[in-house]
């Protein structure tokens, strides 16, 4: 029952992520970090069950650090994707993870944002809506997203979905952290609904 919303403008990427832990009707936590900022140009979020994604999301977090110290390897949204993906695909038939993931940043080619699922689909858009969202958000990403967006308008938009979903799901969303990756490096709002 957690959610994540993410667009991208013409030189930045925002992810909006709700800050509680769930688990069916029970909320564990109301305070969750559930971003790593891998550089100062790529972040990811991650949702799902809280075991498979934190433990996942770490595992992630260690290779991608292994992986540019050992190989020399640039990381990127799309390595970062790809290693996401690489990883739940991998532990598809043995040790499947019920989490989800929605990678965002800058790279040489402009900003990029793409969603990995439970079953190492990955995927690239202009926005995205994961968990519960889904079902609440992409009608609102629809009607105010354009190619030429501001922050602020992305901003807004992203708050809106969370208003959207606070007002429609029986589920509780007291507060959203929302990263912003731009040329300035991440920037990080916390906000209560």
């Amino acid at each position: 029952m957690e959610s994540s919303v993410a667009l991208k403008g013409n030189d930045f990427v925002i992810i909006g992520t709700d800050s509680s832990v769930k688990n069916s009707y029970l909320v564990l936590k109301r305070e969750e970090d559930k971003f790593y900022n891998i550089n100062n140009k790529v972040v990811f979020t991650y949702l799902g069950d809280q075991g498979d994604a934190f433990r996942t999301s770490s595992f992630i977090n260690e290779k991608l650090i292994y992986e540019e110290i050992q190989n020399n390897v640039e990381i990127t949204p799309k390595v970062t994707a790809n290693v996401i993906q690489k990883t739940l695909y991998d532990n598809l038939r043995s040790h499947p993870k019920n989490c989800y993931f929605l990678v965002g940043g800058l790279s040489q080619d402009g900003p990029e944002l793409y969603s990995v699922d439970l079953y190492g689909s990955l995927h690239e858009n202009d926005f995205m809506a994961v968990g519960i969202s889904t079902y609440f958000c992409y009608g609102v990403l629809d009607k105010e997203y354009h190619k030429n967006i501001t922050k602020e308008d992305g901003i807004k938009i992203i708050q809106k979905c969370f208003y959207v979903l606070k007002q429609r799901c029986s589920v509780d969303i007291s507060n959203i952290e929302i990263k912003i990756v731009s040329k300035e490096g991440v920037e990080t709002i916390n906000k209560v609904l």
